[in-house]
């Protein structure tokens, strides 16, 4: 993405959002890829081909914003082959390699909590499924598909869904509030809450 982004011109007198859709009918262009096929057809010109570099580069990352806000926390959101425990060379120990990298830095793992709140949901009675790959699994109605399948876009893409995201973000709010108050999220902890935001 920083490819297209160094080349826009910032001083320009429409955004791209404007030019891509009602500026389309003064023939403006937008410089930014909107269509995934797009992006993907230029993914080997910015996807790392050296696992040691991205390490390098991303734990860099995180250390410059560190030195600007000392008190940050990193969020370590797990992927569908986290959440499955799959092994594949590319991502094989990636996590545990980052990490200690990424020494001094505070970074928090989520995925212990969302494998629990994952294991917490109902389960699907899996005799129906007994024969289907991936691409039947994700055809069924979404209550007869396991619940991996709801937090995915399984089987054609692996990125995090909307529904995922939002439980997610729930679980980042309980730790930040158990980290903060030393309690969980209950209506006690709301209590406390709302009393420390009132005195303080």
């Amino acid at each position: 993405m920083e490819n297209y982004i160094n080349a826009l011109d910032w001083f320009r007198v429409y955004p791209e959002l404007f030019a891509t859709t009602i500026g389309r009918y003064w023939k403006m262009s937008c410089g930014l890829p909107l269509e995934a096929a797009v992006v993907m057809a230029t993914r080997a010109q910015t996807r790392y081909m050296d696992r040691r570099e991205a390490v390098r580069d991303g734990v860099a990352a995180l250390r410059e914003m560190a030195a600007l806000s000392p008190r940050i926390m990193f969020f370590e959101q797990p992927l569908y082959y986290d959440l499955i425990n799959a092994t594949y060379p590319d991502i094989a120990n990636l996590s545990e390699e980052f990490h200690a990298a990424a020494a001094g830095l505070n970074i928090v793992d989520m995925k212990p909590r969302m494998e629990a709140l994952l294991a917490a949901k109902p389960k699907i009675d899996p005799v129906p499924l007994a024969g289907l790959n991936h691409q039947q699994i994700a055809s069924l109605a979404i209550e007869q598909q396991p619940e991996i399948y709801r937090w995915f876009f399984v089987p054609d893409d692996v990125h995090h869904t909307d529904y995922e995201t939002t439980l997610y973000a729930h679980e980042v709010g309980n730790y930040l509030i158990e980290t903060a108050f030393g309690v969980s999220r209950t209506i006690e902890s709301k209590a406390r809450i709302r009393a420390f935001f009132r005195t303080n």
